[in-house]
């Protein structure tokens, strides 16, 4: 999958992604020998608010990812229309070896809360909650968002088994992989098995394969991550199977629409719904924050733009959720 001017007008995130995909994945199928088909999406496709509408009832809930969710809904529906009812998904290979930077960075493996909430946290548009920084203040004080997610996880460390003898780093690196394991990849899992089957697409993830995941989550963080490459025991396992360039590529995430063409998409319909007070959305907005949203100079745009875009997704998400569901607002 990719997205029209993508790897034109590419720009790399120092955390996130520091090339394209679909260079590698060319470069994968020519050298295991399979055909490969690139699914090339267009801005207007992403930017169809009934395919957002078509995402949210998948999910049965509002999201923040915006062209993600979307991206991923087309990606099965493309696939369907080809013919191909089951797939393959590295779905959970990152959470047993030791994929994402936060598992090993102190700065957020180390934190209080979970490491990946103490990465978004680490930007003003998530400081709030990804997604949440255009609901209300003063609700979002009562509601206390960072505080359950805080709560949650402290929940979460109390089921963490203890190994006798493990050293405070060794128990630290167990405690980073379980919540990974437990707390993280079920999102991603429940989301791409919506997503698919939205289409009739069965996908099928083997790296969730149970003795496996047991299995490396008893090997020793530092096998895992060898002279700071991550996923170093995974790599090494397949070395023979795959082309240098695509084995050493840094982990990647999701990728997301960079061009501000969507994000002035996203800008346009938040603008819209802001300014209709009839909207199911309308008392939960902070009106301030608003503002601001609209008053930008620009859309956002660039490698790390689905961040700034979330909350104003999230508002879209949850008007739309609010209108379908007849959900009815006592403030």
């Amino acid at each position: 999958m990719n997205f029209t001017g993508y790897a034109e007008n590419f720009e790399p995130h120092p955390t996130m992604r520091a090339t394209p995909d679909a260079p590698y994945a060319a470069l994968a199928a020519e050298h295991i020998g399979t055909e490969h088909t690139e699914i090339l999406l267009e801005t207007g496709a992403l930017a169809d608010p009934r395919t957002h509408a078509a995402a949210l009832r998948s999910q049965d809930a509002p999201s923040p990812l915006g062209d993600m969710d979307v991206s991923l809904l087309l990606f099965f529906e493309a696939l369907r229309g080809a013919g191909i009812t089951a797939v393959l998904s590295g779905e959970t290979a990152d959470e047993v070896f030791n994929g994402y930077f936060w598992a090993y960075d102190p700065a957020h493996s180390n934190s209080t809360t979970f490491p990946w909430v103490s990465f978004e946290r680490g930007h003003d548009a998530a400081a709030g909650g990804l997604g949440c920084s255009l609901v209300d203040r003063t609700l979002r004080k009562e509601l206390d968002f960072m505080e359950y997610a805080d709560q949650h996880y402290r929940d979460a460390l109390t089921e963490v088994p203890q190994v006798a003898g493990e050293s405070s780093a060794e128990r630290r690196a167990r405690e980073v992989t379980y919540l990974a394991l437990t707390r993280w990849a079920p999102t991603h899992l429940d989301r791409a098995d919506r997503m698919s089957m939205a289409h009739g697409v069965q996908l099928r993830p083997p790296f969730c394969d149970r003795a496996l995941v047991e299995y490396v989550y008893n090997v020793p963080a530092e096998l895992k991550r060898v002279n700071g490459q991550e996923k170093s025991l995974l790599r090494a396992a397949v070395a023979d199977l795959l082309p240098e360039p695509v084995l050493n590529r840094p982990k990647s995430a999701y990728p997301t629409v960079q061009e501000a063409a969507y994000g002035e998409f996203v800008r346009h319909r938040f603008g819209d719904v802001a300014a209709d007070r009839a909207a199911p959305v309308a008392p939960l907005l902070d009106a301030e924050a608003t503002r601001v949203a609209l008053g930008a100079a620009a859309a956002p745009s660039g490698a790390f733009a689905w961040v700034e875009r979330a909350s104003m997704e999230m508002v879209l998400q949850l008007n739309t959720w609010l209108a379908e569901y007849r959900v009815e607002l006592s403030l």
